[in-house]
């Protein structure tokens, strides 16, 4: 089964909507909404970044896999499972380009990742066992194991090569594509940033007696390490950044357990999520030090998005007081967004004024982007929601059998 190539562009301009919308792939048939949600999930059905080129995963019944490319031809390559009993468990894709796709499974009995052209198939580096995945510039940066690797240790695939990593060691992904790692050698922590394949920045990290590491962060050219001690977490600078450190952070005490912090792209700003350890158990969520939201809730660290200049948050928060009647919101410094019943929020962006500016509701059924004030038609899937470099919101959805590109550029032309 092969899907054609179907790259069609057209503009929309009227009183209500101005954008773009590209349908830049025919699949083979209307997919079953269940279906492309687990193969999304999946990482078997993905676009590139700017959502113009498409890859998706084909399966057969007995294990064998193949690629659909938008832009190419990859259909002689047959894939392998690397569980042959569940077929899908095999290739996953870690990025799409406009001719080629980068991937890792099983090929030519060889478990890692590979680079896929028209060309063939290169393989870049083995990985017999996939652990994790995380999102960089480039794509997902896969995290596993190798039958060589050293006991108790665990390898992440750069794109210059593996690093391995000692079990338990932090790991966060820089918005420059750079590694931020703190982990224990012979009883020592150690904090080191990898970047273009080089180490820099390594030094030891000497911690107080009762203080157990929970992450670390890049912020205003330090380093910050997130530590739990007793009822209390500290957020402690570790150093500064050697090619641009001048700015000196200074600790903060928080009451209560951090449970995740982040920092914007631009490392000026700062955010945490703490749960109380008193009577009156709840959460609150801070940036730059002021409270944005507390309650009953929970919230997952993928749940904050940060707006394009990185000055403030939007963040999806479940209220948890009754979980039968659990209802999500987004919840920015200046407004709260409510989703209706039943209604799941799969992605939100948040403008620089804090407006949410899109937000991706799922109903069970469909989902259903809205743009500020305007509700976008429900499809069986949206994903990739994003800003574009001019300020234009974009997204990726399917539409009967076509994988579909949008860009609503209406509140862009209105500034």
């Amino acid at each position: 089964m092969t899907a054609e190539r179907l790259p069609i562009h057209f503009a929309v301009d009227n009183s209500l909507l101005t954008g773009d919308f590209a349908y830049i792939h025919r699949l083979p048939g209307v997919p079953d909404p269940k279906m492309l949600r687990d193969l999304i999930n999946g990482n078997q059905f993905a676009t590139s970044g700017d959502g113009e080129h498409f890859c998706m995963v084909e399966s057969s019944s007995y294990g064998e896999q193949r690629l659909v490319h938008s832009g190419a031809d990859f259909s002689r390559y047959a894939f392998g499972s690397t569980n042959p009993k569940q077929a899908r468990e095999g290739l996953r894709i870690l990025g799409v380009y406009p001719e080629s796709v980068k991937v890792w499974g099983w090929f030519n009995w060889v478990v890692g990742v590979f680079h896929v052209t028209c060309d063939g198939v290169c393989l870049l580096h083995e990985l017999q066992e996939l652990t994790s995945l995380r999102p960089t510039p480039e794509g997902l940066m896969p995290i596993g194991r190798n039958e060589k690797d050293p006991i108790g240790t665990h390898t992440a695939l750069l794109p210059q090569g593996p690093l391995h990593l000692e079990q338990g060691a932090i790991v966060n992904v820089l918005h420059d594509g750079s590694l931020l790692v703190l982990e224990q050698i012979n009883g020592t922590y150690y904090r080191y940033r990898v970047k273009d394949g080089l180490f820099k920045d390594w030094a030891a990290v000497y911690l107080h007696k009762g203080e157990r590491p929970l992450d670390i962060l890049c912020w205003n050219n330090s380093f910050l390490a997130v530590l739990r001690k007793g009822p209390c977490s500290v957020i402690r600078p570790i150093g500064l950044q050697c090619d641009n450190g001048s700015a000196v952070a200074r600790e903060i005490v928080v009451p209560g357990v951090v449970e995740a912090a982040w920092t914007s792209p631009s490392t000026h700003s700062l955010a945490w999520l703490v749960r109380s350890t008193s009577e009156q158990e709840g959460r609150e969520l801070y940036l730059n030090g002021d409270l944005v939201h507390e309650g009953q809730f929970t919230m997952r660290k993928q749940d904050l998005r940060w707006s394009p200049k990185g000055q403030t948050i939007a963040a999806i928060v479940t209220d948890d007081r009754w979980s039968a009647q659990s209802t999500q919101q987004v919840v920015t410094p200046n407004q709260v967004f409510t989703a209706e019943p039943g209604q799941v929020v799969q992605d939100v962006l948040v403008d620089d004024l804090g407006h949410v500016a899109s937000v991706v509701l799922d109903d069970g059924t469909f989902h259903r982007p809205c743009v500020y004030t305007r509700k976008h038609s429900p499809v069986p899937f949206c994903w990739n929601l994003g800003w574009n470099p001019d300020g234009s919101v974009r997204y990726n959805s399917v539409f009967h059998d076509l994988v579909v590109s949008t860009t609503d550029r209406t509140e862009q032309l209105r500034r």
